[in-house]
Order: structure tokens, then sequence, then C-alpha cells
């Protein structure tokens, strides 16, 4: 595994954690965690096009979810139907797709099974974190968020290729730092 993936892995835990312990009180924290995910990759103009593609997907499945009071967040203003920590954990997780989830994008039927059974997980981790709680029993939320998982998975290794493909075209090597470090370290 390069150097990158695990960082990349790095990064998105460490947006997890600081969205589920601090939630608004660290917005300027997840900026700069989400802000590294998205500078540190060669090819910076797919990195952000495959975040608002695939972050937006799952930003409007958990919005469903929150308007439809399955999950309930407290920290939420009336202009949004989550709030911004709950939208950087998503905008985080997108930018593992094209490293450290990578190999997970090109066995669709394992990511969509491992979703459907770890994702609810990580809401249940939340919930007892005190960053959420369920409308419903946890048993009950965990099965429609999970439902959710199955469908929105394909969605987003479809949005993901879709992305991908799109810039693959036009890609112009634009170095970034790490590329830069990575290439001085193998000569």
């Amino acid at each position: 595994m390069s150097y990158y993936k695990v960082i990349n892995l790095l990064l998105f835990q460490a947006i997890w954690f600081t969205a589920a312990f601090g939630q608004s009180q660290y917005l300027w924290i997840l900026g700069l965690l989400l802000g590294a995910l998205v500078i540190l990759p060669q090819h910076m103009m797919k990195e952000i096009k495959v975040v608002l593609l695939c972050g937006g997907l799952g930003i409007a499945m958990d919005s469903v979810l929150a308007l439809s009071g399955i999950l309930i967040i407290s920290d939420t203003n009336d202009m949004l139907p989550i709030p911004m920590w709950f939208m950087a954990i998503w905008l985080g997780f997108a930018a593992t797709f094209r490293h450290s989830l990578n190999a997970m994008l090109k066995r669709p039927l394992l990511m969509v099974g491992l979703a459907v059974v770890v994702a609810p997980l990580n809401y249940i981790a939340g919930a007892r974190l005190g960053a959420l709680e369920f409308g419903l029993p946890t048993l009950q939320s965990a099965m429609v968020i999970s439902f959710s998982w199955l469908v929105v998975t394909p969605m987003l290794i479809k949005a993901y290729r879709f992305a991908v493909k799109e810039l693959e075209a036009e890609s112009s090597a634009e170095p970034s730092w790490f590329s830069e470090v990575e290439q001085g370290r193998k000569s």
C-alpha cells in the first residue's frame, strides 16, 4: 500500500472522529482535513469532482434520513437537513474512493455487502458518542440505514466511475506536493 493510501485513510478517520466528538465546534479542523484530502492527490480536479459528486449523493441520502426522522441530529440549523460536520464526513469518505477504498470499488458486490453491514455500525457508534440519535429503535434504524446503503452504494460506484472517466480525457499531470515528495524519494 502506498504512503498516500495510508495517509488518505488516516485523514478520513481524523475527519470521522473530529466530527463525531466535536461536531460544529471543530468545523475549522474539518475544513483543514478536507482540504488536505483534496490538495494532496496528484490530480486535484479529479479529486474535487469525485468528492463533490459522490459526497453529494451521500449527503442527499442522509438528508432524506434526517428529514424522515430516522436520524435526529440536534446540531442542525433550519436551513440544512444535516449539519456541516455531518456533510464533512461524507466529503471525506468520498475522498477515499480514488485511494484507500479504490480496491473495493473494483469489487462492487463486496463493497455493497460490506457497506450494508459496516455503515449502520458507524451510525450506531456516532449515536453512542452523542453525535446523533435515532427516531426509531436502534435495530429498526440500523435496518433502514442498511437498506439505504444497499441503494446508494451502487450509485456511489457509478458516480465515481463517471467522475473519473469524464476527467481522464482532459487529465493533465497536475503535480501535487505529495507526488513531488514521492518522486523525489524514488530518485
